[in-house]
């Protein structure tokens, strides 16, 4: 009997510690995503005092307060909390309850002999009465392998109409202390199922982290372009300049000559036009710098007037990329591509989600087997039992149970079977999004090669074109300057020289945009920009 106490006491207990499956420390849900957060995390090293920035600097920046990329960082706040709260099911629930019951009941014939409560005068059995206080505290709890416990105290304290009669105390006093388990065989058992949602829960984390890098890439790219077309359009303007200060300058020197009788007066009207062509070109060159301007503007809408109150400006001027980030050769193979893009790690982590979903449903379509025990250690008195007398080796009084209980649909669980072939048929469709990502990947990698070269063909003819056109000016200069040619000739040199490095810068544009594509096809434009 003793040992049996002791086994009893001590499995209820490791059984209950066992329930409280270690749970990761609980980061604070109240992360800091206000503006001043936003304030706070900007890198020291960016110097904001005169809103000129570096394109580096720019990306850096963005990626710590574009709202986009800190809508996402909200979205992986709520996944920790979502991974830390799926432990929750496994966290002991301590309780407690109390019932008070009266009756007054008239006795029956059947209840007379059960009873005994006697008879009154009349021969009819006396009532029945009975005032009953019921007090129960516990802990209860699901185990990593699905066992269901319930560890308890209770006593009871009751005043009834037999007592007396029957020499009893009045009030008498019972309590219990003891343990039930059901234990699941097939369906709801194993750590592999009861652990599943916590699994899940780490996945979706994961799927929220990869999306947030990809967010960020995507805005990283969006930004590069709107840096570029800022640069563009400010090269535009000067070049556009140039060539109407040029064009103006040739259309004095026209009429001068026109005047001397050296010109016709269709040569000034041609000039004339020019200044007019250039005039319209530099007003729309212009117009579109002040649309680039705005649309750079709207990146920096979460950033506080009074961090930077002047207009935000690229510093960096437009030059050609480095070598590696333009040369098809340089660009990784498809398949390396594929492990870099946070795509493929995002299908990855569904199918792993997809998998664990499986898992759930194939334990749910089992049939429903339990295993029930329960043990009890009671005790009466006349006074409150103290715990160590109810458990103590002098008390014999205990009971047990043991049993099983079975269940299962009559057509084989319909509706699990179902979710089962859901779940299935979810896992496929996961993977064969997989097999289509990888194929759009090498068919972009492939597409990629072609756009950087003819990005780097427009390159090289239009610096060929500038250095042509610049070869032919100084060459008119030195004419000019023998008596040999006029100041007319010069002047149309110098303006197709300013044409064709507007169209070279343009080039250099375009080069870079793509070299910036290649690289978020790749998967490599955040470590390219240094926010990896």
């Amino acid at each position: 009997m003793k040992r049996l106490k002791i086994l009893l006491l001590g499995t209820a207990i490791t059984a209950v510690l066992a329930a409280c499956e270690g749970v990761p420390e609980k980061p604070s849900a109240s992360l800091a995503f206000s503006k001043e957060s936003v304030r706070s995390r900007i890198p020291a090293d960016i110097n904001l005092s005169s809103g000129d920035l570096g394109l580096k600097d720019f990306i850096r920046l963005l990626s710590v307060a574009d709202e986009s990329i800190r809508a996402q960082d909200v979205e992986i706040a709520l996944a920790e909390q979502e991974a830390l709260g799926a432990w929750g099911v496994f966290e002991p629930q301590a309780y407690a309850s109390f019932d008070r019951t009266y009756e007054y009941t008239q006795t029956s014939a059947e209840e007379y002999r059960a009873r005994g409560t006697g008879l009154d005068s009349t021969g009819t059995p006396n009532p029945y009465e009975a005032d009953i206080s019921k007090a129960r505290v516990g802990i209860e709890g699901r185990s990593p392998v699905g066992i269901k416990m319930d560890l308890f105290y209770e006593m009871d304290r009751a005043r009834n109409s037999l007592q007396i009669p029957a020499s009893r105390p009045s009030p008498e006093y019972s309590a219990a202390v003891g343990v039930s388990f059901i234990i699941p065989m097939l369906r709801n058992s194993g750590a592999e199922f009861n652990k599943a949602p916590i699994e899940v829960a780490r996945v979706e984390k994961e799927i929220a982290e990869e999306t947030s890098r990809l967010v960020k890439s995507k805005r990283a790219f969006d930004a590069i372009k709107t840096y570029l077309m800022v640069q563009r359009a400010q090269s535009r303007v000067y070049w556009r300049q140039e060539a109407l200060d040029t064009a103006k300058e040739l259309e004095a020197e026209m009429s001068a000559q026109v005047t001397a009788g050296l010109r016709s007066s269709a040569d000034l009207t041609e000039a004339a036009a020019r200044v007019a062509e250039q005039q319209g070109l530099l007003t729309e060159a212009r117009q579109d710098l002040n649309e680039q301007i705005g649309a750079f503007q709207i990146f920096f809408l979460a950033i506080e007037r009074d961090i930077q109150p002047k207009r935000w400006m690229p510093s960096d001027p437009l030059r050609a990329p480095a070598a590696q980030f333009v040369s098809p050769s340089r660009l990784i193979s498809p398949d390396e591509a594929v492990q870099k893009r946070s795509e493929t790690r995002i299908n990855a982590l569904r199918i792993e989600r997809e998998e664990m979903n499986v898992l759930m449903a194939e334990n749910q379509a089992q049939p429903e087997l339990n295993v029930k025990l329960d043990a009890k250690q009671s005790f009466l008195a006349d006074e409150y039992i103290p715990f160590r007398d109810l458990y103590g080796q002098n008390n014999p009084y205990h009971s047990w149970r043991a049993g099983f209980e079975f269940r299962r649909g009559l057509q084989g669980n319909i509706t699990e079977q179902k979710q089962l072939e859901a779940a299935q048929l979810r896992e496929t469709q996961a993977e064969l999004t997989m097999n289509a990502f990888r194929q759009r990947i090498a068919s972009e990698m492939n597409g990629i090669k072609g756009i950087l070269e003819r990005a780097n063909d427009q390159v090289r003819q239009q610096s060929k074109m500038v250095d042509a056109y610049w070869d032919l000016f100084k060459a008119e200069e030195q004419r000019a300057q023998s008596g040999q040619s006029s100041r007319v000739e010069v002047l149309n040199r110098e303006l197709a020289y300013y044409i064709a490095k507007e169209g070279q810068r343009d080039a250099i544009a375009q080069q870079n945009l793509s070299s910036y594509l290649a690289s978020q096809i790749s998967g490599t434009l955040l470590t390219r920009m240094g926010i990896e």
